[in-house]
């Protein structure tokens, strides 16, 4: 980080504030700013760099799009969930319109939304919703289709259906197994949650 910091007054003063890589150095200085713990002052960070973005590129361009997501992102770790759904459900349609309603970062905005709204009915829809997009898009054995399947289940037996819900932590664990074997960190996840619920 010390050394991103080092060149951008150097990139700043030869290439000028917008060049895009002067932009990307302030985009690393943020992002390992998070890295390191302070989620707010990445969080100012990336609100400061997004309007150059826009300015500098389009507010459609991929990086302004990626800074949004970063912004929301880091809201939400700040403690401000309700301004962070806010952010990822503005988003979203944006997504969806320049990249594509497959691309992965749309679909990772989905799964977003949905963690965000987890204290309430809506989550499980909205993962059921994502689950057959993510399988067609990146494939039923998937990190993130995983994920969202594990979801799923966790959301079915807190909504009371507790054999339905094991039923589909059980068949969440089997996919990771056979793709990605028993020590895998999202094996592991997928397994305690089956633990927690007694779903062994």
């Amino acid at each position: 980080m010390n050394l991103y910091r080092a060149l951008l007054p150097d990139q700043e003063r030869t290439l000028g504030k917008d060049h895009p890589n002067t932009l990307a150095t302030r985009n690393g200085v943020a992002a390992l700013v998070g890295e390191t713990g302070d989620g707010s002052a990445a969080l100012n960070l990336f609100k400061a760099l997004l309007p150059d973005l826009e300015r500098a590129f389009g507010k459609d361009h991929p990086h302004a799009l990626a800074t949004r997501n970063n912004i929301a992102s880091w809201t939400g770790e700040v403690g401000d969930v309700g301004e962070a759904l806010d952010l990822f459900k503005a988003l979203l349609p944006d997504l969806e319109r320049v990249l594509g309603k497959d691309h992965p970062d749309a679909l990772a905005t989905r799964n977003n939304i949905a963690a965000l709204t987890a204290e309430t009915g809506e989550a499980l829809n909205l993962l059921k919703a994502l689950l057959p997009d993510q399988e067609r898009v990146l494939g039923a054995d998937h990190i993130d289709t995983l994920n969202t399947a594990c979801g799923i289940g966790i959301m079915t037996i807190l909504g009371n259906d507790r054999p339905e819900g094991c039923r589909r932590l059980r068949e969440a664990l089997n996919r990771a197994l056979r793709r990605y074997g028993p020590n895998h960190p999202l094996t592991g996840r997928i397994a305690g949650v089956i633990n927690k619920y007694d779903c062994n």
